[in-house]
């Protein structure tokens, strides 16, 4: 396996490639080719490497007339803040797509279906963490497992980022339409990419097909965008203060759990790697979704 700085280095390098091919009429394959394996419901898992990142965005607003104009329309929240550098540990898997209404309903039942747009190749929504739980129960038990899991927040950001520095994985915000499916004002077109016979009067309203986008560097595709995504860790503004430098898990407790990615409803600065949001566990929304990660033994991780 390359080592983590190599890594870093690869998908920096590739960075300004990847805008450049932002108009293929196909999604285009990912820069970095990490093993994969796709268990019996049809969920497709890519292994995500173990390594160093720096974790949420810099305060720029404090910078002024310093900060560039770049950096102003990029900048977080303050419970981004600060800026921290993050090390995962060890290599875990992360699923390829969010998890779909079709692999919902493989493992909760042909009559469960929550989502507010029905159609199985785009992801389930409208579904709570304490939902996402239950999911991820009966998933371990059909597989014979424990491993399945949602992401923790740094995992999360870590595959998100995918060695990438900038606000987004592809870049500049204005790369985003190849990247995210994202309303955003109507601009947006419910064509996938590479779709024939579609009428590109039309607008997205509402979710995407999973992996009709661009992927990211490491080949997860709506890190950014369609729907937003749980992940395991309770939510608190000043966390980034006192979190670990190594496999931070979240407070021990709280109110409210933590989803990250933004959806098809947010605003493109909504969407950045960054951006933190949050609710109550058993809050249900059409524009929230979740996809599994999966702890692995060191036989299925390939060095």
């Amino acid at each position: 396996m390359k080592s983590n700085h190599a890594i870093r280095n690869i998908c920096t390098s590739l960075c300004a490639a990847s805008l450049l091919a932002a108009c293929h009429s196909t999604p285009k394959a990912p820069e970095v080719d990490f093993p994969s394996y796709t268990n019996s419901v049809g969920m497709t898992f890519i292994q995500i490497p173990a390594g160093t990142f720096e974790m949420g965005s810099e305060n720029f607003a404090a910078q002024g007339r310093r900060a560039t104009r770049l950096q102003r329309a990029e900048q977080g929240r303050h419970d981004e803040y600060p800026a921290h550098d993050v090390t995962i540990t060890r290599a875990f898997y992360l699923g390829k797509y969010e998890v779909t209404q079709a692999q919902w309903q493989a493992v909760m039942g042909s009559h469960d279906n929550p989502s507010a747009t029905k159609d199985p190749s785009h992801p389930v929504e409208n579904v709570s963490w304490d939902d996402a739980q239950r999911f991820i129960q009966r998933l371990n038990a059909k597989e014979g497992t424990t491993r399945y899991r949602l992401p923790t927040e740094a995992e999360w950001e870590y595959a998100t980022r995918a060695g990438t520095t900038t606000a987004y994985s592809f870049g500049h915000y204005k790369a985003f339409k190849p990247y995210a499916c994202i309303a955003y004002a109507g601009r947006n077109k419910v064509c996938s990419v590479g779709q024939e016979n579609c009428d590109n009067t039309k607008f997205e309203r509402w979710t995407c097909t999973v992996g009709a986008r661009h992927p990211n560097p490491w080949g997860l595709y709506d890190m950014h965008g369609n729907v937003a995504e749980w992940v395991q860790d309770w939510y608190d503004a000043n966390y980034y203060a006192v979190s670990p430098k190594q496999d931070p898990r979240g407070p021990e407790a709280g109110k409210d759990r933590v989803y990250r990615g933004g959806s098809w409803h947010n605003s493109i600065k909504g969407l950045r790697s960054a951006v933190r949001f949050h609710r109550q566990p058993d809050f249900r929304d059409p524009r929230i979704g979740f996809r599994v990660a999966f702890t692995a033994d060191k036989a299925r991780l390939h060095q």
